[in-house]
């Protein structure tokens, strides 16, 4: 049984999709599986449906169409056929497609998207999303020699064979992508934005706030511990005087505070930042006396 499975593994006859059917050659069902020729001819009898492959021109047997007792002598080897021969056609699929997506992957890229604001391990990654959204957008399913030799007729085969390879290549973004209809969006987003499509907004952006910067010296980074902080600026004042007044009785809550800071934001046609960068501050003024309730 195991010897059997071993040959079994390594023959490029074992299984087939003839017109979208699962299907075995009739000579594995004889030499690995250790069916009857006699009872394979006998196919009127069993009600077994035999059909030609176009590729090899070898004759199958359709799978569905077999007897209870055949399903399971193969199930007994390879376990739930079906799930067997996804895989084993994901890896007929693997090096093909890789090739074709390696092909496409361009070196002047990872320095791009360097510039976009990712950092080099982010860059590297995000190179192998952009083959294969590059890959997408060139390849027609219907009119590709590659698709055609592999048996990727429509959009859909195409890109549930490719899921599986893009999750392999832990590929940036696309990584989390589970279904062929949200890699199809990600092909349109990056036909529409290219590759920034692949680079969060907030990316390359300094997240040291304004709150309490020294007035007319914009380049002076804010330190709290050494009080390098100018409280008239608008950002500090307001949330200072904000948190200095609440009603006496009501609960104080960054949440509410940061509400109160956006109306008076509102009121006077400034920018607000972040709820977080107002929580940070506030606890870093806090720790070091600057405001007090």
């Amino acid at each position: 049984s195991i010897s059997s499975l071993a040959l079994l593994m390594k023959t490029k006859y074992a299984q087939v999709l003839i017109n979208n059917q699962l299907c075995f050659y009739t000579v594995d069902l004889v030499s690995f599986f250790g069916f009857s020729q006699g009872l394979i001819n006998k196919k009127r009898d069993i009600g077994m449906e035999l059909v030609k492959c176009p590729k090899t021109n070898l004759q199958a047997v359709v799978y569905d169409t077999m007897p209870e007792r055949f399903k399971q002598k193969i199930e007994l080897l390879v376990g739930d056929v079906h799930i067997w021969a996804t895989k084993q056609q994901h890896h007929a699929y693997k090096l093909p497609l890789q090739k074709a997506k390696n092909n496409l992957m361009q070196p002047k890229d990872f320095y791009e998207l360097l510039k976009l604001g990712l950092n080099t391990g982010e860059a590297e990654k995000a190179q192998h999303s952009m083959a294969w959204l590059r890959f997408l957008c060139e390849i027609n399913p219907k009119k590709s020699e590659l698709c055609h030799s592999l048996r990727l007729f429509t959009q859909e085969q195409l890109y549930n064979a490719i899921l599986p390879l893009i999750k392999a290549d832990q590929s940036h973004a696309l990584s989390s992508v589970n279904s062929w209809e949200i890699l199809n969006r990600w092909r349109n987003r990056y036909k529409t934005e290219g590759m920034a499509c692949l680079v969060h907004k907030g990316k390359g952006k300094s997240n040291k706030r304004i709150v309490g910067k020294i007035t007319g010296e914009p380049q002076v980074a804010v330190n709290f511990s050494e009080m390098v902080v100018d409280l008239g600026e608008f950002h500090a004042s307001t949330i200072s005087s904000i948190y200095k007044n609440f009603n006496k009785g009501v609960r104080f809550t960054v949440r509410e505070l940061y509400t109160r800071y956006v109306t008076k934001c509102a009121e006077c046609g400034v920018k607000p930042v972040c709820l977080g960068t107002v929580h940070k501050n506030v606890q870093q003024m806090q720790n070091v006396g600057l405001i007090k309730r």
